[in-house]
């Protein structure tokens, strides 16, 4: 009799500890896909030539600064009109940090502001704190710099990526206003909003910075959009 009951409370706590892991395989055909992503992210059917430019290392090997925006080749939807943009940077610095969005076809910044945060890892700022609105359909594309020098702009260190504001379908809509949480990142991954799936796990993260398991859904992300370096950091921090 007592190890019928065991096992009568021992099953539903595995349920529960396997419903509840951020681990879980969301948004992946687990029987096709071979990725071993925790979170598949499936790119939209743009058609568009790769867009991420730039990054890479300025100064000396002892003050070297890598970085690059945390975006996907391809331009990356957003369901918001103020999305965040994040970006990986190896170290703090003293140096500018400098946000610059612009229409594709546009002669004029929409934006181009001094960022108040200038520290290593992955940082991230919402258009929010600019009051800046992207238009629903446009193209826009958008740049990190660190400024080396204000009288010589050639030597900042400049990465960018593009994005496009895409309202979500009424089915994924619903879905999403029934999820939270790592749900919702999955659904947006798998849906192929890119800003929005960085957006969810990064908010998770600084929710609970030392939840290692968040980590590593970004990291998994990051490395599907080829972000390799900023998912070895993230994985360590």
């Amino acid at each position: 009799m007592k190890s019928v009951v065991s096992r009568c409370i021992f099953i539903p706590v595995l349920l529960i500890a396997t419903i509840c892991s951020p681990l879980v395989l969301y948004g992946a055909d687990t029987e096709n896909d071979k990725s071993g992503a925790i979170i598949k992210y499936i790119p939209p059917k743009l058609g568009a030539p790769s867009v991420r430019t730039g990054g890479g290392t300025r100064g000396n090997s002892g003050d070297a600064i890598e970085l690059t925006v945390l975006a996907p080749a391809h331009t990356g939807l957003s369901s918001k009109t103020q999305p965040s943009l994040c970006w990986y940077m190896s170290k703090a610095s003293k140096l500018k940090i400098e946000i610059s969005i612009s229409e594709t076809k546009a002669a004029r910044p929409l934006l181009e502001k001094t960022a108040e945060i200038n520290t290593g890892g992955i940082n991230c700022v919402n258009l929010k704190e600019y009051g800046v609105s992207l238009a629903v359909g446009t193209e826009y594309k958008w740049f990190v710099s660190v400024i080396g020098s204000e009288e010589n702009r050639s030597k900042d260190i400049v990465s960018g990526g593009a994005v496009i504001v895409t309202e979500p379908s009424k089915e994924l809509a619903n879905k999403l206003s029934a999820s939270k949480g790592i749900e919702s990142v999955a659904l947006y991954a798998k849906e192929g909003y890119w800003y929005d799936s960085i957006e969810g796990i990064s908010n998770l993260i600084k929710q609970a910075p030392n939840d290692k398991s968040l980590r590593e859904i970004r990291a998994s992300l990051l490395e599907q959009a080829g972000l390799k370096e900023a998912a070895d950091i993230d994985r360590k921090m």
